[in-house]
């Protein structure tokens, strides 16, 4: 059901007076009110300007348009900007609820003290009024002269687009990529900023699908990003390298150590955001895709499916001991049986793990003990810290690594 207020205009006003008697402010205020033709005016008033400027504006406002709701809000203190700031944004959110729209919405500080001009503006932006308007004019004493009015209307999208644009830069700086495209998609973006913001949303798609290890989706958002669009953003030359250099190692079908790495990275990810057993886990798949790699490297077979026959007469004992057959006549193999065999055909990758197993299992157990594995216990960030360290530097993987250089997601550095 249609809120019968969301097509309706709404006006909110400052009024004040200085040391006159209210009849000048009340024709400027006439005048706006006029040009803006609003269906209701809010008008936001201490008790002395309200009792002198309402005197001479009230009756020109029941003669000129029988139908216009006019409503006033009393503000007990008119100086202290900050006090008004909060009491004007309250006032108007509480409109909104009613369900009258933003893009509807005027505030005028033609009138008022500096305090009240500066903090209708302040919220107006900050909850996203379309329109600031303000009359001008031939100046007395300060004041507008009778005749002379002229309304300058200031649309505020641009002021908010870049804030919302700002704002989505630094949820995309800190990963929340979901958050970034949910956020500018349903935003009403200025034309002025209207490519910046279409070119960080599929930045935050690309992301997006690539942190849920999406590749080949990842890559297709990639090809459609316009080089020119990522200057601005301070990109330039950077996803190339990403495109060139790494995700084309990772759209291929076959495991790599790619893939290894983006496990590992990803990790990193996942604690930067306090998700320390999520982190683990994908510490502890990087590491049994490691083996995957080297197995199929080695044998030619999967450690899922291992083929007897492929491996040399001095390992079939130990493969039959280690890997006996399932009730389907398959033989698998687990992580540390992995490795085991590896270290048994001399595989670097292999001995590097059995060298150091009683370091290695502890840190595996830290995952199998937390509440994402088998047990209740949650990842501490010290913990995470061990386990990714101690991995990374004994395989040379990762940011440990030399495959990787530029594998780290980049910032956006944006000046709009």
């Amino acid at each position: 059901m249609v809120n019968e207020n969301s097509n309706k205009k709404l006006m909110f006003i400052t009024v004040g007076v200085g040391g006159t008697n209210g009849e000048d402010i009340a024709h400027a205020l006439f005048y706006t009110i006029k040009h803006c033709n609003p269906d209701v005016v809010v008008f936001l008033a201490s008790n002395e300007s309200w009792d002198k400027v309402s005197f001479h504006l009230l009756p020109n406002l029941e003669n000129w348009r029988k139908n216009l709701v006019v409503e006033k809000k009393i503000i007990g203190e008119i100086d202290d900007f900050e006090f008004l700031h909060n009491e004007f944004s309250r006032i108007i959110r509480s409109y909104f609820k009613k369900g009258y729209q933003k893009e509807n919405s005027i505030a005028d500080y033609t009138s008022g003290t500096k305090a009240m001009s500066a903090a209708i503006v302040s919220s107006a932006i900050l909850n996203k009024i379309d329109t600031l308007t303000y009359v001008t004019g031939k100046r007395e004493k300060g004041r507008v002269v009778s005749g002379t009015e002229r309304q300058y209307p200031l649309s505020t999208s641009s002021i908010i687009s870049k804030q919302t644009i700002e704002e989505a830069v630094k949820y995309f700086n800190k990963g929340m990529f979901s958050t970034v495209i949910q956020m500018l998609s349903s935003s009403l973006i200025h034309p002025e900023h209207k490519i910046t913001s279409e070119t960080i949303i599929k930045l935050g798609k690309f992301f997006d699908y690539w942190d849920k290890f999406d590749f080949k989706q990842a890559f297709e958002i990639i090809k459609n990003i316009n080089e020119d669009s990522l200057k601005e953003l301070k990109l330039s030359g950077k996803l190339k390298k990403l495109r060139d250099n790494i995700l084309h190692h990772l759209i291929q079908g076959e495991l790599n150590l790619y893939k290894v790495d983006d496990l590992l990275f990803n990790a990193g990810r996942r604690a930067a955001e306090g998700k320390f057993d999520d982190a683990v886990a994908r510490i502890y798949r990087a590491v049994e895709m490691l083996g995957q790699i080297e197995f199929q490297k080695e044998f030619n077979c999967t450690t899922s499916k291992i083929i007897i026959e492929n491996f040399e007469e001095y390992l079939v004992d130990s493969i039959k001991k280690l890997c006996p057959e399932n009730e389907r006549g398959e033989r698998q193999s687990g992580l540390f049986q992995t490795f085991k065999i590896l270290s048994f055909a001399s595989n670097r990758y292999g001995k590097l793990f059995m060298d150091n197993f009683s370091e290695i299992r502890k840190l595996m157990d830290s995952r199998n003990f937390s509440i994402l594995a088998h047990g209740i216990n949650p990842v501490s960030e010290k913990t995470f810290s061990k386990f990714y360290s101690f991995i990374t530097e004994t395989f040379e993987l990762a940011d440990k690594g030399n495959r990787n250089p530029n594998f780290s997601f980049p910032k956006i550095e944006l000046e709009i």
